[in-house]
């Protein structure tokens, strides 16, 4: 019931922003939306790039589903895994496949990666994904094990163009925001004073997103959060 309410107070608030825009003028043309919408299909879609290309599955759960990707040109193109998550600038894709992990392109198809499922992808082509240990794969090195803190199972969820590798690992049964790259390793991004956190993604100026329990208990409170080297982990307020 919390969350139907929250996700229709959203609504309203998106609904009183855009009127007040068309009031003050910052659409152009009055009643005209500042965006379309196109309709891909059913299922989810996961990730789009800079061309406007998107990739994600045609149904639910993943394990039932079709990996896909569409442009404006071609539409929808199956790509015959179970889900696609992530394409990069050169249009090429990663996804899993009954249980493994793929790299996909226009010229060679789908390459299997190995046990596993792949996250993220970046323009250098290297790829980030978890096969329980977290990895980062590329061509001429294949895949790669990002190592441990300690945990028993690592899960790398986003890569960006130099390198770096966020996810999350298990310790004690909680989980544990990290930050990955070739020259520290694996590093515990730590809580805002909570039991667990998790890193969803990274930008390119090596900034960290994620969501981080707080010292609250009752009820559980998880903080969205943005992380980077110099001020460590910033809440960015409740979502939860």
């Amino acid at each position: 019931m919390t969350i139907l309410k929250r996700e229709n107070d959203m609504k309203k608030i998106l609904v009183i922003l855009l009127a007040m825009m068309l009031v003050l003028g910052v659409v152009g043309v009055v009643g005209a939306a500042p965006f379309t919408i196109t309709n891909l299909g059913s299922g989810i879609a996961y990730g789009i790039n800079d061309s406007g290309q998107v990739v994600g599955v045609t149904a639910t759960p993943v394990s039932t589903g079709h990996a896909f990707i569409w442009d404006e040109t071609n539409g929808r193109t199956d790509l015959g895994g179970n889900s696609a998550n992530a394409i990069n600038n050169s249009g090429q894709v990663v996804g899993e496949s009954f249980n493994h992990a793929f790299i996909w392109d226009e010229t060679n198809g789908m390459t299997d990666l190995g046990e596993g499922s792949a996250k993220d992808i970046n323009d250098s082509g290297q790829v980030a994904g978890y096969s329980y240990p977290a990895f980062i794969w590329d061509e001429t090195s294949g895949m790669t094990d990002l190592g441990t803190l300690g945990g028993d199972e690592n899960y790398a969820n986003a890569i960006n163009d130099s390198g770096q590798v966020v996810g999350f690992y298990k310790y004690n049964t909680r989980n544990r925001a990290f930050i990955w790259d070739e020259t520290s390793g694996m590093t515990d991004l730590g809580t805002l004073g909570g039991v667990s956190s998790y890193a969803s993604d990274i930008n390119d100026s090596g900034q960290v997103v994620g969501s981080s329990r707080t010292p609250q208990s009752t009820p559980p409170e998880h903080h969205a959060f943005i992380w980077d080297e110099t001020n460590g982990m910033t809440d960015l307020d409740s979502w939860g």
